[in-house]
């Protein structure tokens, strides 16, 4: 959004987001008229997150890309995010909110809740099995993307594979 945007957590041409998008650049190397539509940046926030707008800004959390192990699980995030993009998934989720505020038909709230989480969750799918078409016509290893969903479950646990000394506890 907007917001995100002018807040000063946004990085603009640094070595992260000229990193993100050199990757994009790599996973759009067939459609270049979507790479000249979007812009990558990198997001001050230790979330681990990415976020697209419906005007062609993709911004990837420097938390997330901390949590990464390789280049390939950024391009497999990166074609989720362009997926979202080339959907017009955050259109569809606009309406959608737009609609439930205006409802006057008399459908049950809790229905259009519903939907409208529904809605998202398919939006999210969708994004994830367009994405690996898009992430498949890259170099990067297929067996990355699988690794990309382990990182974003797991990146929300306080620890990590990293060797412990257990003789402190002797």
């Amino acid at each position: 959004s907007q917001q995100r945007m002018i807040s000063g957590l946004v990085l603009y041409n640094d070595s992260l987001s000229n990193y993100i998008s050199k990757v994009a650049a790599v996973v759009l190397k067939d459609d270049t008229v979507t790479l000249h539509q979007l812009h990558f940046y990198a997001y001050k926030s230790s979330e681990p997150n990415a976020f697209t707008s419906s005007t062609g800004t993709i911004l990837v959390t420097v938390g997330l890309l901390a949590q990464l192990d390789n280049e390939a699980q950024l391009a497999y995030i990166l074609s989720h995010e362009i997926t979202h993009y080339r959907e017009h998934h955050m259109l569809k989720g606009y309406l959608n909110r737009e609609a439930l505020k205006n409802n006057d038909d008399g459908t049950p709230q809790y229905e259009l809740l519903s939907s409208y989480y529904s809605y998202n969750q398919e939006q999210e799918l969708e994004a994830d099995a367009i994405g690996y078409e898009l992430y498949k016509n890259s170099p990067y290893s297929p067996k990355e993307a699988l690794r990309s969903f382990d990182v974003l479950e797991y990146c929300d646990l306080p620890f990590d594979d990293v060797p412990f000394d257990t003789l402190f506890f002797n």
